[in-house]
């Protein structure tokens, strides 16, 4: 189809997703969240990275987003290594912390929990 409308000298390359899609499916939100002891009364956010205070993982942005929809009461789920002062930012939200977490089946459960990656 691609080759039919005339766009492309020669066919596009298919690059195959580089995610175990068997693994990181779309999961029963509210299974997921009651087994992961996650009581939300708005949103779930995830924010994940290696280190939270890595400035290229821009956590900061995600920090001022999060104190913007303040009012709809968000859930937060902190994946990654953190300094304590990084938990003061989230004061008045509610949040997990399980840390970094390497359990690929285990971190699909996390993304799944979320309405917002």
């Amino acid at each position: 189809m691609a080759m039919q409308s005339g766009m492309f000298e020669r066919p596009p390359v298919v690059i195959a997703n580089g995610i175990d899609t068997d693994l990181y499916l779309n999961r029963d939100k509210e299974q997921v969240r009651s087994h992961l002891g996650i009581r939300a009364r708005g949103p779930v956010v995830l924010l994940s990275a290696g280190h939270v205070n890595d400035e290229r993982k821009g956590i900061k942005y995600s920090l001022n987003a999060l104190n913007a929809i303040a009012d709809l009461n968000p859930f937060v789920i902190v994946l990654g290594t953190a300094e304590p002062a990084f938990f003061e930012r989230l004061d008045g939200f509610d949040y997990l912390a399980p840390g970094y977490v390497s359990e690929s089946s285990q971190l699909a459960c996390y993304y799944s929990a979320a309405d917002v990656l």
